[in-house]
């Protein structure tokens, strides 16, 4: 028995390793990818590139990039970026970079703790970073700026999907911000932040938005046009002749554009059917193989949208997902009133009932709820709304939320409390 075990372990592996691969470079296809050229996004890289050169005047640029999931917000400031490095100014300074993913990274102690670890540790070394875990936050901001004072420097730090900081994590875009006004380092620095939420910004502390003095760039969507020639490029990188060809990727342009002109859409569903072609050992992509990845992707789509939610967003979808549970359907007001005690679990302030309309109108707009206005006469009209896509789908996306978690987690808020 145990010499069969490993056979099979044996044949498993030399199977897949005979499989024939459509790909020249699987991972051109994938939005970590960091190509030579952006379509669709030439005026964007320029306004940025302006915006952070005059970074070396020794003044600070501060600045907030917003655009819809998969506008390539990310992807633009990598390349600018990439470049920006390797510039070498007249007065001999180089540009050091920190680039903070606020989902992976969200406490004052992670963020110092990765700021110090990029003036110590080179991005391309392979030695391990340090954690600072049990470091106090005015211990690690003393040692930063010890740090970054022993040169001169002109420093960029990136807030990558700065929304899902925590408000108890937002005091540190006003640390930086003040270092150079309080004398404690010798040059300014510079912070973007790059959200899908575009009130962001105005509900932060007054504080930090007096002393964030900033430019503001919004990314608009892309058009079918545009992410065809960035799946065009991609399959010159990464896919051999003659596997995709123009019906295939029209369709798979088509779909991003659907999806709100999102290109991350777009090449996963081309990397997953040109997967699909290589399981059914085709030597080309076809259409319905474009349809059966699309079906593949939907149930992920919901998943996506959802994580990449600010906290309100979530609780705002959590009140609608407790206010459907047995009626199917609920007014706004009463989902506000769910979001406000929601809220008060989590001691965050609650936003206004507008703000929380507009979020209700994005959500209907993403295709997860249906928010249908109803008028009642002299009585005037509300609006209700009700789920479009799996409740178990949401309840499972909300709940890897450890702030969702301990906003529900009160008997009123249970999952089994939820209809199925």
């Amino acid at each position: 028995m145990v010499s069969n075990i490993g056979d099979v372990k044996e044949d498993l592996f030399a199977d897949l390793s005979e499989k024939k691969t459509l790909f020249t470079d699987r991972s051109a296809l994938t939005s970590h990818y960091l190509p030579n050229e952006l379509p669709g996004r030439e005026k964007e890289i320029r306004t940025l590139a302006r915006h952070l050169y005059r970074a070396f005047d020794r003044c600070a640029r501060n600045a907030f990039i917003y655009g819809v999931s998969g506008a390539g917000k990310t992807v633009v400031v990598r390349y600018v970026f990439s470049q920006l490095r390797d510039y070498k100014h007249d007065d001999g300074r180089n540009v050091d970079l920190c680039f903070i993913n606020c989902k992976q990274t969200h406490t004052i102690t992670q963020i110092l703790g990765t700021l110090i670890n990029s003036l110590t540790v080179p991005s391309n070394s392979f030695k391990p970073r340090k954690t600072w875990a049990g470091y106090s936050s005015s211990g690690l901001l003393d040692k930063f700026i010890d740090l970054y004072n022993k040169k001169e420097r002109v420093f960029f730090v990136v807030f990558d999907e700065v929304d899902q900081l925590p408000p108890s994590s937002q005091d540190i875009l006003y640390y930086l911000t003040r270092l150079k006004e309080q004398e404690k380092v010798n040059t300014p620095i510079s912070t973007l932040g790059i959200s899908n939420d575009i009130h962001f910004f105005e509900n932060l502390d007054p504080r930090i938005q007096s002393s964030f003095g900033h430019d503001t760039f919004v990314f608009k969507t892309y058009n079918a046009v545009e992410l065809g020639q960035i799946l065009s490029r991609r399959v010159e990188l990464g896919v051999k002749k003659g596997v995709v060809d123009k019906d295939v990727l029209g369709l798979c342009s088509a779909l991003g554009a659907r999806e709100h002109g999102d290109a991350r859409k777009s090449l996963d569903l081309l990397r997953i059917c040109i997967e699909i072609a290589e399981d059914q050992g085709e030597k080309k992509v076809s259409t319905n193989m474009v349809r059966e990845a699309d079906e593949k992707m939907e149930s992920q789509v919901v998943q996506n949208i959802i994580e990449s939610f600010s906290i309100h967003e979530k609780l705002v979808l959590f009140a609608i997902l407790k206010e459907t549970g047995r009626k199917k359907e609920a007014t706004t007001g009463k989902i506000y009133a769910q979001y406000g005690s929601l809220c008060d679990n989590l001691h965050l302030n609650t936003l206004t009932q507008r703000r929380v309309t507009d979020y209700i109108s994005q959500m209907d707009m993403l295709g997860i709820i249906n928010a249908q206005v109803i008028y009642k006469g002299r009585h005037g009209r509300t609006r209700v709304i009700c789920l479009t896509v799996q409740r178990s789908e949401v309840e499972k996306t909300l709940y890897k939320d450890e702030d969702i978690r301990t906003a529900g987690g009160s008997p009123a808020y249970k999952l089994e409390d939820f209809a199925r």
